[in-house]
């Protein structure tokens, strides 16, 4: 993606933490004729030793896994929050309307999971991962119907990938003076949508960031 140094992060942690935080995902991959297949999964996310790991499955019905023998490479989009941001905002002078995210784009390498333990291992895992924080969260157990290996492996499919390439870019508008980023923020503060609130908070904490000068030596 067209990613500017401004809007560039090398962190891990604040790549992680993105990816965790909104795992609803979309996940690309290739045919053999080199044709683009295109799913939405929830996607659990996990550091293990340093590299990151995503694992999910979707239905046996659904082609795009079949084509992972072939072409294991895949690339995952996590969407973070969005917003509008207006020009009338800043505090210098004319400009144009633009539009603050964040977003990680993932590329790894797929390995598929169809035995029965491993398949059930792996939504045990999602299901906790998902009904954490609830106040009383479902404890897995598989439905009578799949509780046989040849039903649960016939019905659904479940897919690790390892992580070995990262961009994330968080657009907050790191390239404006200060004076404008606070225009912004004092902007943001008016609305009252999910998603302009969570690039509000986004946008302090990289403000903060900035503001912090190194001890010296």
């Amino acid at each position: 993606m067209y990613l500017p140094s401004h809007f560039s992060t090398t962190d891990l942690s604040h790549t992680l933490a993105l990816m965790q935080k909104y795992p609803f995902a979309t996940l690309i991959s290739f045919d053999k004729a080199g044709a683009p297949i295109i799913n939405h999964f929830p996607l659990l996310t996990e550091l293990v030793e340093g590299k990151i790991t995503i694992v999910g499955h979707m239905a046996k019905r659904n082609p795009q896994w079949r084509n992972f023998a072939s072409h294991p490479r895949a690339v995952v989009v996590f969407s973070g929050p969005h917003t509008y941001i207006t020009p009338s905002w800043y505090v210098s002078g004319r400009d144009v309307p633009t539009w603050n995210y964040a977003v990680a784009h993932v590329e790894g390498t797929v390995r598929l999971v169809e035995d029965f333990a491993a398949l059930t291992a792996l939504l045990q895992r999602l299901t906790q991962q998902f009904e954490h924080g609830s106040s009383s969260p479902w404890q897995f157990e598989l439905p009578e119907d799949l509780q046989q290996p040849e039903a649960l492996t016939s019905a659904i499919v479940g897919f690790e990938i390892q992580v070995d390439k990262i961009e994330t870019k968080f657009k907050l508008s790191q390239n404006r003076s200060v004076d404008d980023r606070r225009g912004i923020l004092a902007g943001l503060a008016t609305r009252t949508d999910d998603l302009s609130k969570q690039v509000l908070a986004m946008m302090n904490q990289e403000l903060e960031a900035d503001a912090v000068v190194p001890e010296p030596i």
